[in-house]
């Protein structure tokens, strides 16, 4: 689904000392990109894995910095997530990946005034990883989108969907893929995140826009 914004304009007539004569219409006005309401923070997973349509489509969005990808440590990435988001103007709208998905749900809980949206894209087996005593009791208080693929084998789609319950978050699916970090999901359906994304930055910044 994407979203276009049509609008039209009238052909205008002048007068002037010799009659009248068409003035060209006004070049239509655009309307402005959902992506300009918020600061998007792309969040690679484990040894800084991220989804190449991301990339590819999104590089002029901040980068969260790891100091050692090669090592998972929840509250190490949850901090370093809100130390890049404190950088950005608000609203911060997080884009995660793999591991960086549970530490975006920690850094949310921690400091829930500086993430303002998240789309957690194929994430981490909590239960895997020993965390889920530290997860399973997270509700995010921010919209949010848990994206899962049906062919990853880390968290198939059943038991994303029950961490989605659990952090209070939309689920949706990328359908099957065949690859466990689900990049293939990205190739086969390539607009639907970035709708997903869309949505999330009007959510998220029409409560700022009104306030």
């Amino acid at each position: 689904m994407q979203f276009h914004t049509a609008v039209a304009h009238a052909g205008l007539v002048r007068g002037s000392r010799t009659g009248t004569y068409p003035f060209p219409p006004q070049a239509p006005a655009r309307a402005a990109s959902p992506f300009s309401r918020c600061s998007i923070l792309l969040a690679p997973g484990f040894q800084g894995a991220l989804a190449l349509d991301w990339r590819h489509r999104l590089p002029e969005f901040s980068t969260v910095r790891q100091a050692e990808w090669e090592i998972p440590d929840l509250d190490v990435w949850a901090q370093s997530i809100l130390k890049a988001a404190r950088r950005l103007p608000q609203p911060v709208v997080v884009v995660a990946q793999g591991f960086a998905c549970l530490a975006t749900v920690r850094a949310a809980a921690l400091q829930p005034d500086v993430i303002a949206g998240a789309l957690l894209t194929a994430p981490s087996d909590p239960v895997r990883l020993g965390l889920q005593e530290k997860l399973a009791d997270l509700t995010l208080d921010l919209p949010s989108v848990l994206l899962s693929n049906e062919g990853d084998q880390e968290l198939p789609p059943e038991r994303a969907w029950q961490w989605a319950l659990h952090w209070n978050s939309q689920f949706a699916s990328l359908g099957q893929g065949a690859v466990r970090s689900g990049h293939a999901g990205w190739q086969r359906k390539p607009d639907l995140g970035f709708d997903l994304l869309e949505q999330l930055c009007r959510r998220v910044a029409a409560p700022a826009e009104a306030a």
